[in-house]
């Protein structure tokens, strides 16, 4: 009783944090186009618009605006035609009302994070008992990274429940007798939760390999002569149950196309609508295109809280010593590896936001592993005098209360979270931008200062524009990015600005060689709303 009271409690606290935080913020960028384009899907039954992402988030994100809300959608729509979802989006959603039918879509964000909790404490649970299931929960909590795009419409969350989850079942139908006999519950499980991770994000097809290779040195692990064949046969009836089920629910995701290519379709489409190559990526005040092959080592170390580091590299260095099996560590540590390499290797220098899917692995392995060695070292009979000497016990609590307060003290501000090797929050423009800070979402508190400044100009750069600034009642007419005038050659008066426009203007600066446009180089900001607008006075 007392258990599942703690848990209740870790979750709520995470629902106060994403809830409280979705109420806040104005429509982000990548919301204008999921949810309006799971409304059309939700209304044509079928996946003809956008195929060059996966509709599953969308839709599911846009079941309760089309059940209660209804908006009237016209499928014969231009934008809709010829397949422009952004002003298709853009148009939609700001000729509604774009709060409510965002706010729904995040509350199932939400409550995908909340079943999410739920396995990270099951998990953890089994592994390494209830102690350490609450001690992962508690990690998972107060992730930054998570909080920050759990209280937006995210693929990358919506990919990490899944992804997680079909994991875990696919772990549970290794480990449990029998089943290379006949497929059991464990195997259907992990294949319903691996369609639902195909139909979230594209790089839900890193379950494929990720599960042969897995079964692979489970299974192969004693193999010899006399038994290759015997082996073989159990790794077809582990692999294969899952993966016709997970096509199975794709299928249906995708409303049973007659064209059963239409996954490979999705993921040709995507590659060959790449991203701008012109696109100059952000790292460290620097710019490059293609980007880093450290980017997303560097955001991990800088976006994470320095506790949860300590803990990680804390259980990684009691892999040898602590006594769990090797399909157990590799059942966390193998997606860990994955997603990593696989997101170095290929995803856009845009954000962390991609290594999201690695979290949960790491607060389980990293939550037994830390929560065993200070319960060994306590020993069963838990005293005062033995906690006071106990220097691991000492350590965790320490470093328990920095991570709570690392976190808590940026919110609702958790998705331009940037720990203390940069020097916290404030200077993580420095070093990252668009989806790591800035991704448009701070227009309610815009509104709110410009009410107070009623002369306030603004510098508003993302794709929601114009109409979202009339939308949320600042007027497109104070939006001077879009003027021919070189406006920051005499700057005077307030003026609110964008970061990642106070980013870019540094590489316009260094392309048309006109120091005049680094201007913000030259002043510091008065204020700052969220960590993602600058407020000048001149």
């Amino acid at each position: 009783m007392i258990k599942w009271l703690l848990v209740s409690l870790l979750l709520l606290l995470i629902f106060i944090q994403t809830f409280l935080g979705a109420r806040l913020f104005s429509v982000a960028m990548d919301e204008q186009v999921h949810l309006p384009v799971g409304f059309v899907h939700l209304q044509s039954i079928e996946i003809e618009f956008d195929k060059s992402s996966t509709p599953f988030i969308g839709m599911l994100t846009a079941l309760p605006g089309f059940l209660f809300s209804k908006p009237s959608i016209n499928l014969s729509d231009q934008y809709i035609l010829n397949n422009d979802f952004w002003n298709f989006g853009n148009k939609f959603l700001f000729s509604n009302n774009a709060d409510q039918l965002v706010l729904w879509g995040r509350l199932v964000i939400i409550s995908l994070v909340l079943l999410l909790g739920v396995y990270v404490f099951k998990w953890a649970d089994e592994l390494f008992g209830t102690k350490a299931g609450l001690f992962s929960l508690f990690l998972f909590a107060f992730i930054p990274v998570v909080i920050g795009h759990a209280q937006l419409i995210s693929t990358d969350v919506g990919l990490t429940v899944f992804f997680f989850i079909s994991s875990y079942y696919f772990w549970k139908s290794l480990t449990t007798p029998g089943v290379q006999r006949t497929p059991g519950v464990n195997q259907i499980l992990a294949g319903v939760f691996m369609g639902m991770a195909l139909g979230s994000k594209f790089s839900g097809v890193l379950l494929a390999p990720l599960f042969v290779l897995f079964a692979c040195l489970t299974e192969f692990k004693t193999l010899n002569v006399g038994n290759i064949n015997q082996k073989l046969r159990n790794f077809v009836r582990i692999v294969l149950p899952v993966f016709a089920v997970g096509f199975l629910v794709l299928w249906a995701i995708y409303f049973f196309p007659k064209n059963l290519n239409f996954y490979s379709d999705g993921l040709k489409l995507l590659y060959s609508e790449d991203a701008n190559p012109d696109y100059l990526n952000y790292l460290n005040g620097n710019f490059k295109e293609g980007g880093w092959r450290y980017y997303f080592i560097e955001g991990f170390l800088i976006k994470t809280p320095i506790p949860l580091l300590v803990f990680i590299f804390w259980s990684l260095a009691w892999f040898r010593k602590h006594k769990i099996t090797f399909a157990d560590k590799m059942s966390l540590l193998l997606p860990v590896a994955f997603l990593a390499v696989s997101t170095s290797l290929s995803a856009h220098n845009i954000g962390v936001r991609y290594l999201i899917p690695i979290y949960p692995f790491l607060a389980v392995y990293s939550g037994g592993i830390v929560s065993r060695i200070t319960n060994y070292e306590l020993g069963n009979k838990i005293s005062f005098k033995s906690i006071i000497h106990n220097s691991k016990f000492l350590i965790l609590s320490m470093l328990s209360i920095w991570y709570v307060f690392s976190s808590i003290r940026v919110y609702p501000n958790q998705l331009a979270y940037f720990n203390e090797f940069v020097g916290g929050s404030d200077n993580g423009y420095k070093y990252m931008d668009d989806s790591n800070i800035d991704w448009g979402q701070d227009l309610k508190r815009l509104k709110k200062f410009i009410d107070e400044n009623p002369k306030t100009k603004v510098v508003y750069v993302w794709r929601q524009g114009d109409r979202a600034l009339d939308y949320y009642g600042i007027g497109k007419e104070k939006n001077i990015i879009y003027r021919k005038e070189n406006w920051w050659a005499e700057p005077k008066g307030t003026y609110a600005v964008s970061s990642h426009f106070i980013v870019r203007a540094k590489i316009m600066s260094r392309l048309y060689s006109d120091p005049s446009l680094d201007w913000s180089s030259l002043y510091q900001p008065v204020k700052r709303i969220g960590q993602s607008l600058f407020i000048y006075e001149f």
